[in-house]
C-alpha cells in the first residue's frame, strides 16, 4: 500500500522490467543492500525498481531512510506481509525479478553487492540496463 494506506500496483504497465525488493529496517543485510538499491534506482532508469517495507509504520520507516540518508522512490509498506506470503518469501531480502510483463524471472533471498546486483540486472533485463556500471 502507498503512504495513504490506499492499495498500490507493484508494476507501472510502462514496458519496463521490475524489481521489488522485500526489506525491513531491523534487517541487518536489507540495511547492507539498501544504498545499492537506492543507488540502482537511479543508475538504471530502465529497470522499475519498487521497495516494499514489511510489518513497519509508515513514520518508522521514513524515520529510518531520513537517518540513514536514503532516497528511494516508489517506497511502500506492506504491514501484514502480504506480498511476502504470496511469493512464498522465507526471508529478507528478498528481491523479485519480473519481465516488462509481469511475469517473475526469479526470486533471490539475501543481501546484494552493487557488483551482484548490476551482474542481475544485465542477465534478466539485457536491452533495459544501462552498460556503464
Amino acid at each position: 500500500m502507498n503512504r495513504d494506506g490506499d492499495p498500490q500496483t507493484l508494476t507501472k504497465g510502462d514496458g519496463r522490467p521490475t524489481v521489488i525488493n522485500l526489506w525491513a529496517s531491523w534487517c541487518g543485510p536489507c540495511q547492507s543492500e539498501m544504498p545499492v538499491l537506492a543507488s540502482a534506482q537511479i543508475d538504471q532508469p530502465g529497470v522499475h525498481l519498487v521497495f516494499v517495507n514489511q510489518g513497519e509504520s509508515a513514520g518508522h520507516v521514513d524515520g529510518y531512510l531520513e537517518s540513514h540518508d536514503l532516497h528511494i522512490r516508489n517506497s511502500l509498506l506492506d504491514p501484514a506481509h502480504a506480498v511476502a506470503k504470496a511469493v512464498g518469501a522465507v526471508g529478507f531480502p528478498t528481491t523479485l525479478f519480473y519481465d516488462a510483463n509481469g511475469r517473475l524471472l526469479a526470486m533471490h533471498l539475501g543481501p546484494f553487492s552493487k557488483a551482484t546486483f548490476n551482474q542481475a540486472l544485465r542477465r534478466f533485463y539485457p536491452l533495459a540496463v544501462s552498460k556503464d556500471d
